[in-house]
């Protein structure tokens, strides 16, 4: 193929990611809907991103014309939505910006855009907060028995309201999770094309600060001292902090379970169970985390 018809190529598949969007290939669609933008930017600027981006907003728009205008508008918002932190990345690709600055951008990015979106429901619908706890409550009570069985009017409300709570934890999570799957795959379809984009340092060179350790003790005594029952906001912090806490050491245990295999030549399996420790038992493997963090394990294991 021409190297002129590259950008076409990734407008095609970028239009066939948002048709696939409102098929059940949603959850495959979702993760990699930034690369296309993403590869444009990177390695053509922000002027063909634009006419790109331009074309992909019409074709999408006519192929979904059929089913009303309704439609063609969630299908343009849902592109807006991805669009913006994609040109965040693909602009930091374009600049040779380090990963970590890239990275950076596009989580707020999605963040910025999912507060946006909050705020244009909440605005239209005051009562969804309201709606949507009846709502996962009536999800719950449709549940076979054998799963809801002893459990009370108040344990439900008291889980709902937990899931509300915990949507900040849910919003930088979802940005997390499509920006490094998109800087994964987009990153080396850039290098492949001859475009150097920086990429992250080796997995077994990444360290927290020790000072992380006395944030994960706070926010552990505020769990043993607070009821996680309420709606304060020291209950709201907690609720947020703590699993986010526990996702960040468990990512620093598997960098020192990578460190480990590297050191001592291991089996390459090691981090892999500890991936698969970390989806099973999180506690577990942060704690690993926290220890290499407080007490310099990697230093000790090289003197």
């Amino acid at each position: 193929m021409r190297k002129n018809g590259i950008p076409l190529m990734w407008g095609v598949i970028w239009v066939l990611l948002l048709v696939a969007s409102f098929t059940p290939l949603v959850i495959v669609a979702f993760p990699f809907m930034m690369i296309p933008a993403i590869v444009v930017y990177g390695e053509r600027g922000r002027r063909t991103f634009v006419v790109v981006t331009l074309a992909v907003v019409a074709a999408a728009g006519l192929i979904v014309s059929a089913f009303g205008p309704f439609v063609v508008m969630l299908m343009w918002a849902l592109l807006g939505f991805f669009a913006v932190p994609a040109a965040v990345m693909g602009q930091g690709y374009h600049r040779k910006k380090p990963a970590r600055s890239v990275l950076t951008g596009g989580i707020l990015a999605l963040i910025a855009m999912q507060l946006v979106v909050f705020v244009l429901i909440f605005t239209a619908y005051p009562d969804l907060t309201s709606d949507f706890r009846q709502y996962l409550k009536d999800s719950m009570d449709t549940m076979p028995a054998l799963f809801t069985e002893g459990l009370s009017n108040e344990v439900i409300d008291t889980s709902v309201t937990l899931m509300i709570t915990m949507i900040p934890f849910y919003m930088l999570a979802a940005a997390g999770f499509y920006t490094l799957i998109s800087h994964a795959i987009g990153r080396r379809i850039l290098e492949h094309r001859g475009h150097g984009a920086p990429g992250l340092p080796p997995l077994h060179t990444w360290r927290l600060p020790r000072s992380w350790v006395w944030y994960y003790l706070i926010v552990l005594l505020i769990g043993m001292f607070w009821s996680a029952e309420g709606d304060s906001f020291l209950t709201a912090v907690y609720s947020n902090l703590y699993p986010l806490l526990l996702l960040v050491f468990c990512v620093q245990a598997i960098s020192f379970l990578s460190f480990i295999t590297k050191e001592r030549k291991w089996n390459r399996a090691l981090p892999v169970l500890g991936v698969v420790v970390g989806l099973l038992l999180p506690q577990v493997l942060s704690l690993l985390g926290v220890m290499d963090t407080a007490f310099s394990l990697r230093d000790r294991m090289t003197k």
